[in-house]
């Protein structure tokens, strides 16, 4: 049985009412809009992002650190400070399961194999059945893992490691396949993996503010530059040839990885009186973690204003 199997009520109703609502707000504010290589993002407030909280509860008694949602959206896993992973329904707001083999508060989650099995870190990778709560592998006794990466439509789960060391896993059987060990000269601890879908790149971010990119193939490095000011919060791939990254200069910055070196195409920035929390890139979108508040921008568009929702309101 698949704990994931979308079930008749679930539906994608951020989705539907984002793009098919037919108030919302006037067009984009022109003077936002900027040209050339290195637009800069401005918030708009002409155009608001309707939303509403659809469901708002306690769901773990420690700051929630990470979580990933099941393509289908109706199945989400979250990770928290207080050690605790959780499964839940998103129709029904219900915690289905609560993992609570790990010893340390849990710094990320993914969801693997189409949702059938489960990753969570704490400094070791945890691999488990999120229909019983059962731990399939434990993965981390001789170094820290400070960030993982799961490959798309493959078994393999990618850790970075304290001693500078990427090590590719085999999630389904819970063994060691290969590593890479990175360059000593980038200096800093690992902070966020990414990987390019058609599988030639492999990027790895620093709390240093760099980023190097690996032939995901070799190993050999390609390119290393420094992206942001600070440490980098997390990076994504966007397609095969560009990478998105985010740092606490509170800008997201599209790069170009196929040019040498790297280029920006774009810089979505202005983010000045927000917290920049989190993002993630779905399709053709950029969804924007803004501190109690949701930014949307389109990746194809030629404009980086990103639409805000009004403040969400919670009552937990």
């Amino acid at each position: 049985m698949d704990p994931w199997k979308e079930t008749e009520g679930d539906h994608n109703w951020f989705t539907r009412d984002r793009r098919h609502g037919e108030d919302m707000g006037s067009p984009f504010n022109i003077a936002a809009r900027s040209r050339g290589p290195n637009r800069a993002l401005v918030l708009s407030d002409d155009w608001i992002l309707k939303a509403d909280v659809r469901h708002s509860f306690k769901a773990h008694t420690g700051g929630i650190r990470a979580i990933d949602a099941h393509e289908n959206e109706s199945f989400f896993v979250t990770g928290s400070k207080d050690g605790l992973v959780k499964c839940w329904r998103l129709e029904q707001a219900k915690c289905q399961l609560s993992y609570d083999g790990h010893k340390e508060p849990v710094t990320a989650v993914n969801l693997l194999d189409g949702g059938r099995r489960v990753a969570s870190c704490d400094h070791s990778v945890h691999i488990w059945d999120p229909e019983s709560g059962r731990r399939l592998f434990r993965i981390g006794d001789s170094s820290t893992i400070l960030c993982m990466y799961p490959f798309v439509h493959q078994q393999v789960l990618v850790l970075g490691t304290s001693e500078n060391t990427l090590r590719f896993i085999d999630h389904n059987a819970g063994t060691h396949m290969y590593e890479y060990r990175l360059y000593p000269s980038l200096s800093g601890s690992l902070r966020s993996l990414a990987a390019s879908p058609d599988r030639t790149w492999l990027a790895a971010a620093y709390n240093t503010g760099m980023i190097t990119l690996l032939d995901q193939r070799t190993g050999l490095l390609h390119e290393s530059w420094k992206a942001h000011d600070g440490g980098i919060l997390h990076i994504e791939p966007y397609g095969d040839n560009h990478l998105l990254s985010a740092g606490p200069d509170k800008c997201i910055h599209l790069w170009n990885v196929k040019t040498y070196p790297p280029t920006i195409v774009k810089s979505y920035g202005g983010l000045t009186h927000e917290t920049l929390s989190c993002f993630k890139q779905h399709k053709k979108e950029l969804i924007v973690g803004l501190g109690d508040r949701i930014g949307v921008s389109n990746l194809e568009e030629e404009s980086t204003v990103v639409r805000t929702s009004a403040k969400l309101i919670h009552k937990a």
